[in-house]
């Protein structure tokens, strides 16, 4: 009995000797999606590809219909303020394409020609329903 008893002995210290295998590794996690690129913003469409010379605020030396004094701001965004002297400020649009400036004012489209600009002078002929309407303006 003494031999049966020395052999389990030895084989079970034998099994101890070796080396413990190796632990499992626990999977890693999922990788996370990445989140996709935030959309650009949106294209804005500019009235002018660049910016004309008008651009900024001017006001009435003379012109027909128009009150000396009045304040035509023509802004990048394509904005157009009109502040008369003694009248309630309104705004429409403006947009230069191809060389053609086109004036909106409530809602009306004008073809407006541009007769001479420089630095400090701009004199346009509006093409209105009710007739032509000069306007000489200076910065």
């Amino acid at each position: 009995m003494r031999l049966p008893v020395l052999a389990v002995c030895v084989i079970a210290l034998a099994a101890c000797d070796r080396a413990a295998p190796p632990p499992v590794a626990a999977a890693p996690p999922p990788a996370a999606t990445p989140a996709p690129p935030p959309a650009p913003p949106p294209v804005v469409p500019s009235p002018v590809a660049s910016m004309p010379v008008f651009v900024g605020a001017w006001h009435a030396v003379e012109g027909s219909g128009v009150e000396v004094g009045t304040r035509y701001t023509f802004q990048p965004d394509g904005t157009l303020l009109v502040e008369a002297p003694h009248g309630t400020p309104s705004s429409g649009a403006w947009r230069f394409v191809d060389g053609a400036l086109t004036m909106t004012e409530e809602g009306i489209d004008y073809a407006t020609d541009i007769v001479a600009s420089d630095a400090q002078h701009l004199h346009l002929r509006s093409h209105n329903p009710g007739g032509v309407v000069e306007l000489v303006l200076e910065r």
